[in-house]
């Protein structure tokens, strides 16, 4: 009995020691399960940071490249452009200049993706934007209207385009508040525009317009940037158009001048009326005025007198009152003439206080140039050449040419002159020879009677 419970003691006993061990055993397993999974889990974390790290990295230089590809692309579409525009402005010339440069803007239209492109010059008078270029698609109505011509001092959004010499891009036309689309400029076909202005050394040209109806353009720095490039093709290319304007017209007057000249040099008072009125018509004819006046001032220079006149069919005659202009009722206009320089006569200066004439305010005459004649600083008279469109104002070329043309005249009208005074004066004196003889023999006929 006692060695039962011996045993039976033994036995709890052990059996209490081992529960203890497995226990903390599996205390510590645990402890140990948890740590290993806890640095299992941070190094999960750790690869997965580094790997979407790496993914990052792995986007950013694939967004990279793709960038670099679209400007690569970009790059090269605008080299291709610009060689292509490049390379017909050089080819320019007056009879092909429309048909190239329509085509460039359609070019440009296609890199800058806008439904049109415009080119716009600026008027001598630095007033007005007048178009001369256009493209746009087919689907896309006319988006410049009937208005071929921007008034820069209504809309001063242009004239700050060119004196800040910097592209500019609106991409919410209605949202702002410009009178663009109510003044009929643009139509309400429009969204966004841009405007770059064409400078040379300084030199205001125009402005290239482009036109969409997307509410966005969408444009890079790097684009805007090239199309300041392109509009300094288009500037070259619209002053290779002027010089050679200015070649051909300078062409033009040195043959018509010399053709004067010569008509002048062979002159003599039996032509002398014809050859004047010739040279007067070929000179409208030349400049496109519907009429063309001589005007001489009389001995005591209180008017100018008409003397001569030639004008087409369909434009009216000189009342009595445009047949002479009194100097105390139009001393601005005696000022201008004195001057010797020739200028531009509107019906808005006729309307002066201090001018009182007909001429410019006829319905049919919107606008004249007058060319003074002098001698020696000495008013003589003046021509004037009368148009139905409104002439702004005067080229140097033109200036100079006019010049010599009132100095061309005016001494065909002097030796005209000088030529009929010497021919009375030599009639006079064959009057006073034939009187003498006459008289003479009279005298010897009373003294052979007497004798």
């Amino acid at each position: 009995m006692a060695s039962v419970f011996w045993v039976s003691n033994t036995f709890a006993a052990s059996a209490f020691v081992d529960w203890e061990a497995i226990s903390g055993f599996f205390w510590l397993r645990l402890v140990v399960v948890i740590v290993a999974g806890l640095i299992g889990y941070l190094v999960y974390r750790w690869r997965l940071s580094g790997i979407k790290a790496h993914n990052r990295q792995l986007k950013a230089e694939i967004e990279n490249r793709e960038k670099v590809e679209k400007e690569l692309d970009n790059r090269l579409i605008f080299e291709s452009t610009l060689t292509e525009i490049s390379q017909r402005c050089i080819n320019l010339n007056l009879e092909n200049a429309t048909q190239l440069i329509n085509a460039s803007l359609q070019d440009v239209a296609r890199f800058l993706e806008t439904d049109c492109c415009a080119i716009y010059k600026i008027s001598p008078d630095m007033q007005q934007l007048v178009r001369e270029y256009i493209w746009y698609k087919p689907s896309f109505s006319e988006v410049m209207n009937s208005s071929v011509t921007i008034d820069i001092q209504k809309h001063p959004i242009f004239s700050e385009i060119l004196d800040d010499a910097k592209p500019f891009v609106i991409n919410d036309l209605n949202t702002l508040k410009l009178s663009l689309c109510n003044d009929g400029l643009f139509s309400t076909e429009v969204q966004s525009f841009f405007a770059v202005p064409l400078i040379d050394n300084n030199k205001k040209l125009g402005i290239l317009i482009g036109a969409t109806d997307k509410p966005s353009f969408g444009w890079s720095q790097n684009t805007i940037n090239q199309s300041f490039i392109i509009a300094r093709v288009f500037a070259m290319a619209l002053l290779n158009i002027k010089r050679q304007l200015l070649s051909r017209e300078r062409e033009a007057y040195a043959n018509i001048l010399s053709r004067i000249s010569t008509r002048f040099i062979n002159m003599n008072s039996d032509v002398a009326n014809e050859a004047i009125g010739q040279s007067l018509v070929e000179l409208s004819e030349f400049l496109g005025a519907g009429r063309c006046s001589i005007y001489k001032i009389n001995a005591d220079e209180a008017f100018l007198e008409r003397f001569f006149e030639w004008r087409k069919t369909d434009v009216p005659d000189f009342d009595d009152a445009g047949k002479w202009l009194l100097l105390n009722e139009n001393q601005w206009y005696f000022q201008q003439i004195r001057t010797g320089e020739p200028f531009i006569f509107k019906p808005s200066i006729a309307a002066r206080g201090d001018i009182n004439w007909q001429m410019g305010t006829e319905p049919e005459i919107r606008s004249s140039i007058v060319i003074p004649m002098l001698i020696e600083e000495q008013l003589v008279g003046h021509i004037a050449f009368d148009f139905s469109v409104e002439k702004q104002m005067l080229g140097d070329l033109q200036q100079r040419y006019f010049k010599l043309v009132g100095e061309m005249f005016v001494n065909a009208v002097a030796r005209w002159q000088y030529q009929l005074e010497k021919e009375e004066q030599l009639a006079f004196e064959r009057l006073l020879s034939e009187i003498s003889t006459v008289f003479i023999k009279h005298d010897h006929s009373q003294v052979d009677q007497g004798i």
